[in-house]
């Protein structure tokens, strides 16, 4: 073989190694990239859902519409309930103290990279050891007439009959329905006589991650002013649990009970 010979062999192999090296530069780093991209939009897919999902629920607390369905497309994601969220709510009024409690089973959509979840009117998105709320849920704390004024809706979701949790990448239907509407409390100290209404707001949250979701929250909108002891310390979170102490002129929470079906 002469020296030309040589050359293209050298040649070939050259740009063989090239070629290989290349593809498995883009093997190694494109396809990482393209999962990550996949997933980011998988997650953002679910967000849209989500929101639409928050809207149809609010047309049943707001506006007494009986049902709505929203579609879910899961992409290799998971959705079902997950550990109820519990909500104790008292107010001690002229030394006689009334007190509601109730459990929420909120709807979970469990993806690689987060976790989406509908709680109480709340979208709250959960990556890794933070989370953030999406959507706020429907509370108040305003002056009103120069009136401190709760208002603290309980949106009773509770799972139905059929699949508590659809897992693959099926387009799954959420079904709700409107099963109860009352008021637990209400408690108006112009009315009653009393000096103020003293309230202790508990939210038991499923992991620590979403209790500290719940105190950001609560800090946030609750007056410091409105603090029973004086402190300014308004909340307080212990594990999963967020306690509030809040002095009010009024105080009233409507629950709305929802029945969610899997389909």
């Amino acid at each position: 073989m002469g020296d030309r010979g040589i050359s293209d062999v050298i040649g070939f192999v050259l740009v063989f190694g090239l070629v290989l090296s290349t593809v498995s530069v883009v093997y190694v780093f494109g396809i990482g990239g393209l999962q990550d991209t996949r997933d980011l939009e998988r997650v953002n897919n679910a967000e849209r859902a989500f929101d639409v999902l928050a809207n149809n629920l609010a047309d049943l607390y707001e506006r007494d519409a009986p049902s709505r369905a929203t579609e879910v497309k899961l992409a290799d994601a998971d959705l079902g309930f997950g550990t109820p969220t519990v909500v104790n709510v008292s107010v001690t009024n002229g030394g006689t103290t009334n007190y509601t409690r109730k459990e929420i089973d909120p709807l979970v959509y469990t993806a690689d990279t987060a976790t989406l979840e509908y709680v109480n009117g709340a979208v709250i998105r959960m990556d890794r050891d933070s989370g953030t709320t999406l959507r706020r849920p429907r509370t108040q704390f305003i002056m009103q007439a120069g009136d401190r004024v709760a208002l603290f809706p309980i949106i009773e979701t509770r799972a139905g009959d059929g699949p508590q949790r659809i897992g693959g990448s099926t387009t799954t239907l959420i079904r709700a329905q409107t099963v109860t509407s009352d008021v637990l409390l209400a408690k108006n100290d112009s009315v009653a006589g009393a000096a103020n209404l003293d309230v202790t707001l508990n939210v038991t949250a499923s992991d620590t991650t979403e209790a500290a979701v719940w105190a950001a929250y609560l800090e946030g909108d609750i007056p410091d002013s409105w603090d029973t002891d004086g402190d300014g310390d308004v909340c307080a979170r212990t594990g999963t649990k967020v306690t509030c102490t809040l002095t009010v002129d009024q105080l009233y929470v409507p629950r709305t009970g929802i029945t969610v079906r899997l389909a």
